[in-house]
């Protein structure tokens, strides 16, 4: 027989189905003892620039993936990490290693972890998951919604490290990746 609700299920955030299955929703800091689970879907820890521009809001994220969420894995349970890459020390960030450059794959964490990372950026790079060519842009076979077109005009009003952090999953540190503001320094000439 088909799974089912519940009858008695009715929140929106927390039901089971007829066959014995549970889902349970939270935010970012909520209460999960007591509960355990199979998989452990984390979507969109960071929800805004300004979260991202935050060194509380990271720590008190990775606090609780660590101490709470974490914690509530039964033996051999799996985490499912789905996010936009707005700050380079986010949640994905901490998680893997730190001469991650963007590939897909199996990948091992900083915990010694191993994750399988999928990187879809807009435009395409080297190695592209899904076998586009460099520069090659996300959805550019549909014709029906002109995709590229989209991405194209938010690259041209998106700053370069908004690009890369929004749109490329590649996000950089603001004072920059190989010069940083604070080695120069004003002189005058004698």
């Amino acid at each position: 027989p088909d799974s089912a609700l519940a009858p008695d299920s009715r929140a929106k955030g927390e039901w089971e189905t007829t066959e014995g299955g549970f889902y349970f929703a939270c935010g970012v800091g909520s209460g999960v003892t007591g509960r355990r689970a199979d998989v452990i879907i984390v979507d969109d820890p960071i929800k805004s620039r300004q979260e991202a521009d935050s060194k509380l809001i990271r720590d008190k994220t990775w606090q609780w993936y660590t101490t709470d969420l974490r914690t509530r894995g039964k033996p051999g349970y799996a985490i499912v990490l789905i996010q936009t890459r707005w700050h380079e020390d986010d949640l994905a960030g901490r998680i893997l290693p730190e001469n991650w450059a963007g590939e897909s794959g199996f990948v091992t964490a900083r915990d010694g972890e191993q994750w399988f990372v999928v990187c879809v950026p807009a435009q395409a790079a080297a190695n592209d998951p899904l076998g586009r060519e460099v520069g090659q842009w996300l959805w550019d076979d549909q014709p029906e919604y002109d995709y590229p077109a989209f991405l194209r005009a938010r690259k041209r009003e998106t700053s370069p490290m908004m690009w890369a952090a929004l749109y490329q999953q590649d996000p950089a540190p603001e004072e920059g990746e190989f010069f940083q503001r604070g080695w120069f320094h004003r002189f005058t000439p004698d």
